[in-house]
């Protein structure tokens, strides 16, 4: 199998912002040049946050002493963490401006080929570790970083919402609380789903864990609700009726995956999983579309494709979860890929 994106140059950018604000810029884009860097990325629909792990070995001093002085707050001790930060009852910046003062880096990857890079995710607040491997001839530095550590740590719920109260005004509070940008999370869009939604009985967000106040507030609404690229979206939730008859996916036409690499299998929950060429412009909640073309491969007989696409039939399908994943040191296939779950879309 042959496909003119395999002739493609792999090229990605991985940007660390200490909280001086200084930004360190590592970049690899001819594939053969730069330093040696690999990155998993996971973007996900379910109530969790995304997670971003970066690798970087051998890095001169002049950027790896940076990069390490970057996690001026330790995230594995949250008392010593946040002793002496100003917290915020109100949520920090959306756009990380809070995170740098309080000692928190920023890290953006963008990857893509021939130089054209898209964003494929970005995380505030990290911890950065350093090791040697290899008879200690080579430093490995790995981050490890949730979408947006600065909401969880820094942004302090604290507000009762009485009897009368809409459900989209706690929603949004806390998702100031967490950080989040609004993404599509509008109370026109909040009031199509639900209707006119209040509290029968006081709704206190006085303390704790925001991201659980919110699961905890959601739990019987026909709303759906994720983090992604730190904004929050909603849809209609699956198999629940809502006022508005919303979808449970965001709008818009399904997206063709790029060329798949293998074929396509069931997984869990009867989902579907795929590996493609790297997917940066797909995002969870999204319509992809798996064609009958998409679907046949070489060297398969009549048979056998009527007995793969039984399995996996052709139509459209949503985005469940994506991990994007690359290496400037592995030519495999599989080193600049994106993994895709997938949830079968009946009557589209």
């Amino acid at each position: 199998m042959t496909f003119a994106i395999r002739n493609k140059t792999r090229s990605f950018r991985v940007t660390v912002t200490p909280a001086d604000g200084e930004p360190v810029v590592i970049s690899n884009m001819q594939g053969d040049e730069g330093f040696a860097v690999e990155f998993r990325v996971t973007r996900t629909m379910d109530d969790k946050l995304g997670s971003l792990e970066v690798t970087f070995r051998n890095l001169p001093p002049d950027l790896l002493g940076p990069i390490e002085g970057a996690q001026v707050r330790r995230v594995d001790d949250i008392d010593a963490a946040l002793a002496g930060v100003q917290l915020f009852e109100d949520g920090p910046d959306q756009d990380g401006a809070d995170a740098g003062p309080s000692g928190f880096a920023s890290i953006d990857v963008e990857a893509g080929y021939d130089g054209n890079l898209t964003r494929v995710g970005r995380a505030v607040g990290c911890r950065i570790l350093s090791d040697r491997e290899d008879d200690d001839c080579t430093n490995v530095t790995t981050i490890h970083a949730l979408e947006n550590l600065d909401g969880l740590l820094l942004g302090v719920p604290s507000q009762t919402f009485p009897a009368g109260a809409g459900t989209h005004e706690a929603f949004d509070y806390l998702r100031r609380c967490l950080a989040l940008g609004p993404g599509n999370a509008t109370v026109d869009l909040w009031t199509a789903i639900l209707g006119v939604s209040q509290f029968q009985s006081p709704f206190h967000a006085t303390s704790g864990d925001a991201l659980e106040l919110l699961r905890h507030l959601t739990q019987f609404l026909a709303v759906r609700w994720w983090v992604d690229d730190r904004q929050i979206w909603i849809c209609g939730r699956e198999g629940w009726a809502n006022f508005g008859q919303v979808a449970p996916y965001l709008p818009g036409a399904p997206k063709q995956l790029p060329p798949l690499l293998r074929r396509p299998r069931r997984v869990d929950g009867g989902e579907v999983e795929c590996i493609t060429f790297l997917a940066p412009d797909v995002a969870p909640g999204e319509l992809v579309v798996l064609s009958d073309a998409t679907l046949t491969f070489p060297g398969v007989t009549p048979s056998q494709q009527e007995i793969l696409r039984a399995d996996v039939p052709p139509g459209v399908y949503r985005v469940q979860v994506i991990s994007h994943a690359g290496s400037s040191s592995d030519d495999g296939e599989d080193s600049f890929t994106s993994t895709i779950r997938l949830r079968g879309m009946k009557g589209i």
